[in-house]
């Protein structure tokens, strides 16, 4: 199984190549320098924050919109494929690996952000206070290029001239007031737990020199002669910069910033793209990188899939909580009184045609679709809370809260003969008063039994304990595990995972039990 943190950064590294992309083609060649700045900052920010934000749980109220989204959502967390390895716990080798390499490298990372912090320090401490007219520096001893951080300026006065110095300082003055530099601790924070992205290097390159721009536009327009502000650039060009996390006066080829200080200003209808790009990204990233198991709020029916052969399931149409398995379930005996079971309960079950109950739009019909309902085949008994009923086509699928499609010897027994073709049991919400009306329609399509399916367990954390005869073992067995082989499955979460299986169950626990057993 995929680690949670994989799955972070998969998410995270996503975006910021997307938001770099966008910068690219998009915004890079305006001269709204501003508004870039916040683009590009919030897309480090958000980059970071939204694989914490619960789509799922946002569209809670529009069911319409959630079914729309589902329908493009990849299920990427459904089902993972492994390479199976004699060892149970090799499985995951690869991941730990990586993570162990990822961990690495944020330590090496930060051990360089610290020597650089370190290192300005010593600078500043060495450092003098002086001033010039309006401006506070401090005058440093080395031959280096000014720079500023924070809202102090550092500066070697005897390596300018006194007209360059003043163009110098109004352009570092403008770093300070606009405390340029949390853009570029932003970025290098950023570096330390996404250094092996690509994208997060050529964000930070963007931001610093999007800087540049920002402050050149500022000083041009304080009416400081742009021929004498660029002879200055040509001629500090030499002197060399510091590895520092700072604003060096001069960062970028002399060539480029020139270019775009003499660049005609963007035309103000262009801002509208800002408008459209930026929600787009964001939306996109939120979409994509959400799994259908995590939009549906992870029903048990998720959790167990591909089971066209088990004989016991606990809780076919049961949700997982924080008590462990909550069954909605209703049997109904011959004489048609109903009960509600238990959550431990074992359910014996003929699931040769399991279907799968999707909700679409279709001339306001319930219809179902299987191999087992051909034209002219005897069609399946309809329970809607326990009583059956003959014309389903108005229920209401707004109150449905499960469906259990079923067909064996087990129907037969409880409904009589009537069930022989099957039997469609549907439990609402509501009464049975408020689920009839004219609505959307549900359809329920189905498979055939497969002999060779595989166990695939979908829509929980990845990161339960799974215990296959009593033996605790990595998911990746679960693929060489026929569902044939199958006798039981148990789900435990909550309180129930904890008390009965100590520690290790925080997480939740699956158990299965083969046949054999």
């Amino acid at each position: 199984m995929i680690p949670e943190l994989i799955l972070y950064l998969l998410k995270v590294n996503l975006a910021l190549l997307l938001f770099f992309g966008g910068y690219q083609l998009f915004l890079k060649h305006f001269t709204f320098y501003s508004l870039n700045r916040i683009y590009l900052l919030l897309g480090l920010i958000y980059s970071s924050l939204f694989p914490m934000i619960k789509l799922g749980d946002i569209l809670k109220s529009n069911t319409i919109l959630k079914e729309q989204i589902i329908s493009i959502t990849p299920d990427w967390r459904g089902s993972v494929s492994y390479v199976i390895s004699q060892s149970p716990d090799s499985g995951n080798i690869y991941w730990q690996a990586g993570i162990f390499i990822f961990w690495t490298g944020v330590i090496f990372m930060s051990i360089r952000l610290i020597i650089q912090m370190f290192s300005l320090l010593i600078l500043h401490l060495q450092s003098e206070p002086s001033g010039s007219g309006d401006y506070r520096f401090r005058v440093i001893s080395k031959k280096l290029n000014p720079f500023s951080f924070w809202k102090t300026i550092y500066i070697n006065p005897q390596y300018h001239q006194p007209e360059e110095l003043q163009s110098i300082l109004k352009h570092e003055q403008v770093h300070v007031k606009q405390l340029h530099s949390l853009d570029v601790l932003i970025a290098e924070l950023s570096i330390i737990f996404y250094w092996f992205n690509p994208g997060v290097w050529l964000m930070k390159k963007a931001i610093q020199a999007n800087l540049e721009f920002i402050t050149d536009q500022q000083v041009l327009n304080s009416g400081i002669d742009s021929r004498k502000y660029q002879y200055a650039l040509l001629k500090i060009s030499v002197l060399p910069q510091n590895a520092l996390p700072v604003n060096n006066f001069h960062l970028l080829s002399i060539k480029k910033r020139i270019a775009m200080m003499n660049k005609r200003p963007s035309n103000g209808i262009k801002k509208s793209i800002y408008l459209l790009l930026l929600p787009a990204i964001m939306c996109m990233v939120l979409v994509v990188t959400n799994s259908k198991a995590a939009l549906n709020n992870n029903p048990l029916s998720g959790v167990i899939k591909n089971l066209p052969g088990m004989p016991q399931i606990i809780g076919i149409n049961s949700y997982l909580s924080d008590e462990g398995i909550k069954s909605s379930e209703k049997l109904n005996t011959p004489n048609k009184k109903s009960g509600i079971i238990p959550p431990e309960s074992t359910i014996q079950a003929d699931t040769t045609k399991i279907k799968k109950i999707d909700k679409a739009l279709l001339s306001g019909k319930f219809s179902v679709k299987g191999d087992s309902l051909r034209a002219g085949a005897k069609k399946p008994m309809y329970i809607l809370d326990g009583v059956e009923i003959k014309d389903p086509g108005r229920i209401n699928p707004d109150n449905i809260a499960t469906i259990n499609v079923s067909k064996g010897a087990l129907n037969t027994a409880r409904y009589g003969s009537g069930a022989s073709a099957g039997v469609i049991e549907i439990v609402t919400k509501s009464a049975l008063t408020s689920a009839i009306g004219n609505a959307k329609p549900v359809i329920a399509s189905g498979f055939g039994q497969n002999q060779s399916e595989k166990v695939t367990l979908g829509g929980l954390n990845n990161n339960e304990l799974i215990l296959l005869d009593g033996k605790e073992v990595d998911r990746s067995v679960l693929n060489d595990l026929s569902v044939m082989s199958v006798g039981k499955i148990e789900v435990f979460k909550g309180e129930k995972a904890l008390s009965k299986f100590g520690e290790k169950g925080r997480n939740g626990v699956v158990v299965i039990t083969t046949k054999k057993n």
